[in-house]
């Protein structure tokens, strides 16, 4: 299981400690956060999570996949998903573009 997290910045980083944890008690579990508005320090990816997504989704062969987030991110990674096949794609909402800052 991969988790590909987009976030703007370190300071809207949490759960780091619970996501070490659990790679290190399952070794197929791998997380990447990447920051759209990165402090100069980061080392991480940068950019948004469907850059990230577009990245590493090489196939969608055995896979199932769910997209939390806004609406315009959600349609983004479903259509390039869609654009390598048919796989299950589970969709949460939390908000829309206009209420972000």
């Amino acid at each position: 299981m991969s988790l590909l997290w987009g976030l703007r910045a370190q300071q809207d980083l949490y759960y780091q400690d619970e996501l070490h944890e659990l790679a290190a008690r399952h070794p197929m579990f791998h997380s990447t956060m990447t920051l759209s508005r990165p402090d100069p320090d980061w080392t991480g990816p940068t950019g948004r999570v469907t850059a990230l997504a577009q990245e590493r989704v090489k196939t969608v062969d055995n896979l199932a996949v769910y997209l939390c987030g806004n609406g315009g991110m959600i349609k983004d990674v479903t259509d390039f998903l869609r654009s390598k096949g048919l796989c299950p794609i589970y969709r949460e909402k939390w908000y829309d573009e206009e209420n972000e800052e």
